[in-house]
């Protein structure tokens, strides 16, 4: 609650990491904050084997069946994966209305699986992309993401499923949607924050491609983005941070994990 209003542009979520690191007491303390506080909870879930089996060893349950116990499957959580999950728990998100991240670059690192996410698109589920985080994804690139959200899906749906178009909402209102702020971000719109990416089409990958859906996700990387708004305020100029010193903070990163590496 120390930053909740405390800038227009900074709130907080509740971060169960997974069940395998919290006890039912949390997890029950979790869900009793969130209807306290209405906040919005985001959680891993059914990542990997593994994690599914020892969840079921320790509950007696598969993951979304035991985040529905607990009373964590609602509009307000994000489950974060949802790679490996059977009809029932689909269906339970869908009636929950609880919405999905799917982190397609961390789920292939780690060799956790492919999430089928044309057939939770069917389901109506709400889904945006995410990147988890950088131990377990070297680029932390939402170009990246959108490439492979919607190539990962072909092998197994078809050469039509999960269009450009499609994945580019996933990264921009699906994500807006997730966190409960469609009505304010996602998409450029009067009345909405203006975050406004413009992106530089004159890379030989990129120039001659028409379709700009296309272009956006399928030949596009963080490479191409030229300008960055955020709330109105130009945080990239001609691909020149304008609040930050690039320099600086490799340096500054250099020196942090140095240390880090010392301490081990």
């Amino acid at each position: 609650s120390h930053w909740k209003g405390r800038h227009e542009l900074v709130n907080y979520v509740l971060c169960p990491r997974f069940a395998l690191s919290c006890t039912r007491d949390m997890m029950d303390a979790v869900s009793n904050l969130q209807k306290e506080r209405k906040a919005i909870v985001h959680i891993h879930a059914s990542e990997n084997l593994d994690e599914i089996a020892q969840v079921k060893k320790l509950t007696g349950k598969r993951n979304i069946d035991y985040l529905h116990q607990v009373k964590l499957l609602n509009p307000h959580t994000a489950v974060v994966h949802g790679v490996h999950m059977n009809d029932k728990e689909i269906d339970l998100l869908a009636k929950t209305k609880t919405p999905l991240v799917h982190c397609p670059s961390s789920n292939l690192k780690l060799g956790s699986g492919i999430a089928p996410i044309q057939k939770y698109l069917k389901k109506k589920l709400k889904i945006g992309l995410g990147a988890d985080g950088a131990p377990c994804n070297n680029m932390m690139d939402p170009f990246k993401e959108m490439h492979l959200a919607a190539l990962l899906q072909k092998p197994f749906f078809g050469p039509e499923a999960l269009p450009a178009r499609v994945a580019l909402e996933m990264a921009t209102l699906g994500g807006a949607r997730v966190l409960g702020m469609e009505d304010q971000i996602g998409s450029i719109e009067a009345g909405k924050l203006a975050d406004i990416v413009t992106v530089d089409r004159s890379h030989p990958a990129v120039y001659t491609v028409a379709d700009p859906y296309s272009a956006l996700v399928y030949s596009c990387t963080g490479r191409d983005v030229k300008n960055v708004f955020i709330n109105g305020r130009m945080i990239i100029r001609n691909r020149v941070f304008q609040i930050l010193d690039e320099e600086l903070v490799k340096t500054q990163a250099l020196e942090q994990k140095n240390q880090v590496l010392s301490r081990i």
